[in-house]
């Protein structure tokens, strides 16, 4: 069974884009997980793959510090993450952009993937 979840957060480096060895772009994030309100809570990363032609929009798009909130599965469920996993892998599923500043009514800019291709 897959497990979906939803993420917000901010990226802490520039995208990177890959290609497969048959030419399909592959981008790499790496996002620090919006905290909860309880600010001795530890900060949570994770890394995110983008497959397809959206790989090449957050390429050229996303930035250091730019928000994001997306739906993804988890590459690993949590009981089966290799040892030494230091924090989730995620396939992004769908991928909003948000607003550079940070605002209380963000205005997402929502970017779908396309399963088909």
């Amino acid at each position: 069974m897959e497990e979906q979840v939803w993420i917000r957060g901010r990226l802490v480096r520039d995208p990177q884009l890959r290609y497969t060895k048959y030419e399909r772009p592959v981008c790499h994030l790496h996002i620090l997980l919006d905290g909860s309100e309880d600010a001795a809570e530890e900060a949570r990363a994770c890394e995110v793959v983008v497959l397809g032609a959206i790989a090449c929009v957050c390429s050229e798009e996303l930035a250091t510090g730019r928000a994001i909130e997306l739906i993804g599965r988890r590459l690993y469920p949590e009981e089966t993450q290799p040892e030494g996993g230091a924090h989730d892998e995620i396939i992004a599923l769908e991928i909003s952009f948000l607003e550079q500043q940070v605002d209380e009514h963000l205005r997402p800019e929502v970017i779908s993937i396309d399963k088909a291709k």
